[in-house]
């Protein structure tokens, strides 16, 4: 699944990426300068918990980012306390 990179903080480090679906995913960036803002990342948003060699389509070059369940959300559904806003299987394939 595409997704563009719209947030990176170096100081917590954390960056942030959303899809053209809505669905804004939450990672650790490589601190080595190869991830920037508006890059093109090629994920699996079912591949989680785990590692996983992502493509940035921007540069060309392999990132390897481990995407955690609870930091990918679908900004479709309401949040509130108590509340998941974790994507379905379709969502996450791209409906």
């Amino acid at each position: 699944m595409l997704a563009r990179v719209v947030k990176i903080n170096t100081d917590t480090p954390t960056a942030q990426a959303v899809t053209n679906n809505e669905i804004a995913i939450a990672f650790r960036p490589p601190l080595d300068g190869s991830l920037s803002l508006a890059d093109q990342l090629d994920l699996d948003l079912n591949v989680l918990d785990t590692e996983q060699d992502v493509l940035n389509l921007t540069t060309g070059k392999k990132l390897r980012l481990r995407i955690e369940k609870q930091n990918v959300h679908d900004l479709r559904l309401p949040g509130g306390h108590g509340t998941t806003r974790f994507p379905s299987q379709d969502r996450r394939n791209g409906a």
